[in-house]
C-alpha cells in the first residue's frame, strides 16, 4: 500500500487481550503490505495495560504506546489524530469485534475519494453477532440521531472508522465531547461541512463483555444530541 496509515487503539484496562490482538492487527497490516503505525493510547488504565503496551512498542516495529492521564475514549482519539504524520488515520476497538477484512474495504473507499469511511452494524444485521439489548439500543439511538440532527447514517457509534486526516482536522476543533459521543459529534460536523462520507456494512462479533457504562453513556449521548440540536448553525 502506497499511503501511510495510522491505526489508533484507545485502551482502558485491557491487559488480558492487548498483546494478542495488537499482534494480530500488526500481522494483518504486514500481510496486506500497509505502511502503518499502530498507536496504543492508554487513557487512564489502572491495570498492567500500559506496561504491556510499552513492551509491544519496544519489541515490535510499527507500534507506539502513549499514556494519557485523563480517561476518555474521544480524548484519546483526538490526541493521536492531531499528532499523526499519516495521511490516512483509522481507529478501532482493541477487542477486534470488527472483522479485519473490512479494513481493506474501508481503505479502498478512502482511496476512491471519500473523506471518511464508517463501519455499520445496522445496514446488514445478518453479519452481526451482538446481544439483543445492545442491538435495540443502537437501532433506537440511530432513529433519535436521524430525527433530531438530520443525519442520514445508520450506525454512529461503531468503533471502526477511517478517514483522510487533513479533512477531519478541519472539523475536529468543533467537536467538544471527549468520551463516547465523540463519534456522533464528529460525523455531525463532517456532514455539515459536506465531507464525503461512506457508510459500509461490516461483520461484527461483540462477544459477551463490555466496559461501556451503558446508562451513563445514554445520558451523555442525549445531552450531546440536545446540545448539537440547539446550536446547529449550519
Amino acid at each position: 500500500m502506497d499511503e501511510a496509515i495510522e491505526v489508533i487503539l484507545p485502551v482502558y484496562n485491557e491487559q488480558e487481550l492487548l498483546r494478542f490482538n495488537v499482534l494480530k492487527l500488526r500481522d494483518f497490516l504486514i500481510l496486506h503490505d500497509f505502511d502503518f503505525l499502530i498507536s496504543i493510547v492508554d487513557n487512564g488504565s489502572l491495570d498492567d495495560t500500559f506496561n504491556i503496551a510499552q513492551n509491544l512498542a519496544a519489541g515490535f516495529s510499527g507500534i507506539r504506546s502513549v499514556k494519557l492521564k485523563t480517561k476518555g475514549r474521544g480524548g484519546a482519539l483526538r490526541y493521536r489524530i492531531e499528532k499523526s504524520d499519516c495521511s490516512i488515520v483509522a481507529y478501532m476497538d482493541v477487542d477486534l469485534s470488527a472483522d479485519l477484512n473490512y479494513f481493506l474495504v474501508m481503505y479502498n473507499n478512502i482511496r476512491a475519494g471519500n473523506d471518511i469511511a464508517i463501519g455499520s452494524r445496522l445496514i446488514d444485521p445478518s453479519l452481526v453477532t451482538r446481544s439483543c439489548f445492545r442491538s435495540f439500543l443502537s437501532r433506537n439511538y440511530s432513529i433519535l440521531v436521524k430525527n433530531m440532527l438530520r443525519l442520514p447514517f445508520f450506525d454512529y457509534q461503531c468503533g471502526f472508522k477511517m478517514f483522510r486526516r487533513r479533512a477531519v482536522l478541519d472539523v475536529l476543533p468543533f467537536v467538544e465531547n471527549n468520551n463516547w459521543f465523540f463519534d456522533t459529534e464528529l460525523l455531525f460536523y463532517a456532514y455539515r461541512r459536506k465531507l464525503k462520507i461512506k457508510e459500509l456494512a461490516i461483520a461484527w462479533d461483540a462477544g459477551q463483555k463490555t466496559k461501556v457504562k451503558i446508562f451513563r453513556t445514554i445520558i451523555e449521548d442525549i445531552r450531546g444530541i440536545v446540545r448539537l440540536k440547539l446550536n446547529d448553525k449550519f
